[in-house]
């Protein structure tokens, strides 16, 4: 039987998988974890939640959390945020970074790539985020360059190893991070600049989700936070 079931965001993936294992050797439980992109991992807790499936821990973004809240009063409580996570932009390893320090440089260094990957354009964070910018440069996103939509960033930002074409990620800085063989090539310039916060919320008054959510949130912690790209603000 599984003792602490976490349903969260792929954004926290990297943090969540960096403290899980000792924090579980130490109260001797069995974790289970579930990773999607945050729209999809709403609609998980919620599914999981309607049909009293377990589910102790959730990691969500503040809005989401609070509609999940909103739908099941009292079943919820708030425990804390891991942070702010840039949207970033990355290229494989043996690659010249480009520039994007502006928006026009931006523009060029996004026209002249083959390919952008990046998460789901609906369900994902940096995917909603990909068409805004996108539209805001004036680039089509199924025109040139190609669009290329995966479950969540991380999965975007491993795919650029199995490609041969010019390739840039749209991925927050946690699901770069997940992956040493990718390059950051940066954050956004201000303009389109986007930190996303995530938060934690406890179901059901868990007591092995409240002790999880205490480390995970707590000073003890903070250098792993943004070792796996979360920061303050």
């Amino acid at each position: 039987m599984k003792d602490l079931y976490i349903i969260s965001a792929g954004a926290a993936r990297g943090l969540i998988e960096a403290t899980c294992e000792e924090f579980s050797a130490r109260r001797q439980l069995t974790p289970a974890k579930e990773f999607a992109a945050v729209g999809t991992t709403f609609d998980r807790a919620r599914q999981a939640m309607s049909v009293h499936e377990r589910c102790d821990l959730v990691a969500l973004t503040p809005d989401l959390l609070q509609r999940l809240t909103g739908e099941f009063p009292g079943r919820i409580a708030p425990a804390g945020t891991l942070g702010f996570t840039p949207t970033c932009l990355a290229c494989r390893q043996g690659v010249e970074p480009v520039d994007i320090a502006t928006v026009d440089a931006l523009r060029r260094a996004i026209s002249e790539t083959d390919a952008i990957f990046t998460g789901d354009l609906r369900q994902s964070t940096i995917g909603r985020h990909t068409v805004h910018l996108l539209a805001s440069l004036g680039l089509d996103p199924l025109a040139t360059p190609e669009v290329v939509e995966f479950p969540g960033g991380a999965q975007a930002v491993a795919a650029m190893a199995a490609t041969e074409k010019s390739v840039l990620a749209i991925a927050q800085l946690t699901e770069i991070r997940l992956h040493p063989s990718a390059v950051l090539v940066g954050s956004l310039p201000a303009e389109f600049y986007l930190a996303t916060e995530y938060v934690l919320g406890v179901v059901d008054d868990s007591p092995a989700a409240w002790d999880y959510a205490a480390l995970l949130t707590g000073v003890s912690r903070q250098e792993t936070r943004r070792q796996c790209g979360f920061n303050p603000r």
